[in-house]
């Protein structure tokens, strides 16, 4: 709620002085799920890893868990004037908005990882990819082990944790650095 309260005061700042700007907000609804709480009722260990929007709303009445925990959020902000554009991260993958930065990403991966490693202090496997997959067997958003990059054609083969060897895709994915 943070972030939202201080872009929507920087927002308005702005605005009253009469600068082009304009207020978007990202909703962490491309996260994979964690372990299963009381709130998640529906929610069975099958879904944990789960993009959070790919799991049921735990009451039936919005389309995911994100939906469910997500709308009296929004309900909240328009009680507090504060009308951003929502843009959903998952939306923005599937429709291959990102395809150029995981494509860079990849190609980059090496020294994006020696990165990490340099300013978090802690070791990344040699294989570590900046690009999570959904896998197209277990739904899990997954640090799977890329196999092949085609830049071309914008396509990723993975294996993911689950032994599955996945079919081609950059659309259904996260990249690492995304909370979205």
């Amino acid at each position: 709620m943070r972030e939202v309260l201080t872009g929507d005061m920087v927002y308005k700042g702005l605005r009253d002085r009469s600068v082009r700007q304009s207020s978007s907000t990202w909703p962490m609804t491309l996260i994979p799920s964690g372990r299963c709480t009381p709130s998640s009722r529906r929610a069975t260990p099958e879904y944990v890893g789960r993009s959070i929007s790919d799991i049921p709303c735990p009451c039936g009445e919005h389309p995911s868990y994100a939906a469910h925990f997500l709308t009296p959020f929004l309900s909240a902000l328009q009680d507090l004037d504060i009308r951003p554009r929502v843009i959903f991260a998952r939306e923005e993958y599937r429709n291959g908005t990102f395809t150029k930065e995981i494509a860079a990403a990849l190609l980059h991966a090496a020294e994006i990882r020696r990165i990490l490693e340099r300013v978090s202090g802690r070791t990344l496997p040699a294989d570590w990819s900046p690009f999570y997959p959904v896998c197209s067997v277990c739904k899990k958003i997954s640090p799977a082990r890329i196999l092949e990059h085609n830049e071309a054609h914008h396509t990723v083969r993975y294996r993911c944790t689950c032994g599955n060897e996945g079919p081609p895709t950059t659309r259904r994915a996260r990249g690492s650095w995304s909370g979205g």
